[in-house]
């Protein structure tokens, strides 16, 4: 840091501060601020969102299987009360769609605005120029941010890989007891009622659904970016 002399005035608020403790400390605990604020705090929010994810989708792997084990029995208490707990998974997905869906969406603006940004600083910047600590920054860029954009999008498109399971169990479900003798209709329009409740799949306020294909059209599309810029830098 010392020997560049735009960075110590960067982590010095352009403030020029002689080589002692005091100005080192600065720069040191400016480096430090910039560093959570930029990098950790999204990782830790991308982190706290893919657990809720997770865990919810936890709950429907559990009353998946469970719902899986009627297929012989087709007791018909087990499965109204069943009925009120798919109601509060039905109510709670709702809920964590309308909760995450504006947070996963500033989380989603911050890091691709930040991975763009470091990808053209990077490759306009000449090779001569470039020193360890923007090397440092853009490795760990490199690590976080792409590792925390995966895991909140896996997280969120597990919860409509386990809805997809539960819709077709519940489709297995109904055409067995349809071809039973005696169909009872409660448990017929149990299920029906179910089928006709469709999951939200979890979306960034509205504008992608945080789906596989959404993740690797948007990794796609920043590949693409730093092929233009290298073309650019070229020419």
């Amino acid at each position: 840091m010392a020997k560049h002399r735009s960075l110590k005035l960067y982590y010095s608020f352009f403030m020029n501060f002689e080589e002692d403790i005091a100005g080192i400390s600065i720069r040191l605990i400016t480096n430090q601020l910039v560093f959570a604020y930029q990098y950790a705090y999204p990782c830790i929010i991308a982190l706290i969102c893919s657990v809720i994810f997770y865990d919810f989708s936890e709950f429907l792997s559990r009353f998946h299987e469970k719902l899986k084990l009627q297929q012989k029995t087709f007791h018909r208490n087990e499965i109204l009360v069943m009925s009120k707990l798919h109601s509060l998974l039905f109510e709670t997905v709702h809920r964590v769609q309308s909760t995450m869906s504006l947070i996963c969406y500033f989380f989603l603006c911050s890091q691709m605005t930040v991975l763009y940004g470091s990808l053209s600083v990077f490759v306009l910047t000449k090779t001569e120029d470039i020193n360890v600590s923007q090397i440092c920054e853009n490795v760990l860029i490199i690590i976080l941010v792409p590792s925390s954009i995966i895991a909140l999008v896996m997280g969120s498109s597990r919860i409509n890989k386990q809805h997809l399971k539960l819709q077709t169990t519940i489709l297995v479900l109904k055409g067995k007891l349809m071809r039973q003798s005696q169909c009872d209709l409660d448990v017929l329009n149990q299920l029906n009622l179910w089928k006709e409740k469709s999951f939200p799949v979890i979306s960034a306020a509205g504008f992608a659904e945080l789906t596989p294909r959404f993740m690797l059209s948007m990794f796609g599309s920043l590949f693409t970016y730093g092929l233009l810029i290298i073309n650019l830098k070229h020419k």
